[in-house]
């Protein structure tokens, strides 16, 4: 399933799914052998000493100590980083000692050594490495991993670190932009002491938030949507609809939703206050008699999921209830209407 939303997005972005997203390939011979901090797919999950990958049947997680990773660059062939001291669980009840073979093309395997199994799998994004120490080499030597070349120049210590907070997961930090659609659904007859049936309407909605926290974001949110206002019968007129709101939003951390085993989805809940505009289009039949409706106090209560499909990317869905309570005038004449609604959107969010 997150393979095919992962491809849905691909093609709405035309791009972030090529080989050039895959931050691993920038390692070169002379970062190896080094041992393993964690690896990173392009959906945000991590496999490190605390959380697993599934790929199939197979459960992978580190082994006894820490993975170590190697470099081997045979001639005529593909150069290939190969990541061991894993181990893959089946969901069998079996159990075995495993590699991931990243290829510098673009493939990638998950091996079992022991079965001589090799697996195709979908490539990590990144692969973080730990600074090198004096005994890489010996470590590397009892992995079988081949020694670096003589006079080839080491790589500064402490450039090659574990990723930070903006690789690997979606990002908790920086600006998060959403364009979602959808459908407003009346809550109650919009004219109130009048006999009337309101349309449910289309619904869009832009949002432009910055997470001060992972667990906090602020900002502004715009949303429009339209009712169609029939008299028993008779078309009273269309009321469009728009809503400026400051607004917060509160969601759990990636890290708690892993270890509650939830981390393919995130769920958040928001507050927005702000106002009302309205903008109302009279029927023919009302000829040109002044119909106004006042501006109002918006309170708008939302909860929604959060599907991440790249390190910057997420599929949205939404629900979300919106108070507009005020008055009207047609022809001089004042009357109490309600257009709160409740409003279900799907859409996109990209953080920067």
């Amino acid at each position: 399933m997150r393979r095919y939303l992962s491809a849905f997005a691909c093609a709405l972005m035309v791009s972030g799914c090529a080989t050039g997203s895959l931050l691993w390939q920038r390692h070169t011979e002379n970062d190896f052998p080094a041992q393993v901090h964690s690896v990173n797919t392009q959906l945000g999950n991590v496999l490190d000493a605390k959380h697993r990958l599934t790929y199939g049947s197979w459960t992978v997680s580190f082994g006894e100590g820490q993975p170590y990773a190697s470099y081997n660059c045979p001639q005529n062939t593909n150069c290939v980083i190969i990541i061991s001291n894993l181990r893959c669980d089946d969901s069998a009840g079996g159990s075995a000692a495993c590699e991931l073979k990243l290829y510098d093309n673009a493939t990638c395997k998950l091996v079992i050594p022991e079965t001589r199994e090799a697996f195709d799998i979908w490539c990590p994004r990144d692969v973080a490495l730990e600074p090198k120490s004096k005994g890489d080499k010996d470590q590397a030597k009892a992995n079988n991993a081949p020694p670096q070349k003589q006079g080839a120049a080491s790589p500064e210590k402490g450039t090659v670190v574990a990723p930070n907070e903006a690789e690997g997961q979606y990002l908790p930090h920086g600006l998060v932009l959403g364009l979602r659609t959808g459908v407003a659904i009346p809550t109650s007859k919009v004219l109130e002491n009048l006999a009337n049936h309101t349309s449910v309407g289309p619904l869009v909605n832009f949002e432009a938030l910055y997470a001060l926290r992972e667990w906090v974001r602020v900002g502004m949110m715009f949303d429009w949507h339209r009712h169609n206002i029939d008299l028993q019968g008779p078309h009273f007129g269309t009321l469009n609809i728009f809503s400026l709101l400051p607004t917060i939003e509160f969601r759990p951390t990636r890290e708690a939703m892993r270890d509650q085993g939830f981390e393919w989805f995130i769920p958040y809940a928001s507050l927005g206050t702000g106002i009302n505009l309205h903008s109302f289009s009279n029927a023919v039949r009302l000829g040109n008699a002044p119909v106004s409706f006042s501006n109002t106090f918006a309170l708008r209560l939302a909860s929604g999921l959060d599907f991440p499909i790249t390190s910057h990317l997420a599929l949205n869905t939404e629900v979300a209830w919106n108070r507009d309570s005020g008055s009207y005038k047609l022809s001089g004449a004042k009357a109490d209407f309600n257009a709160s609604s409740v409003n279900f959107l799907i859409g996109l969010r990209a953080q920067f």
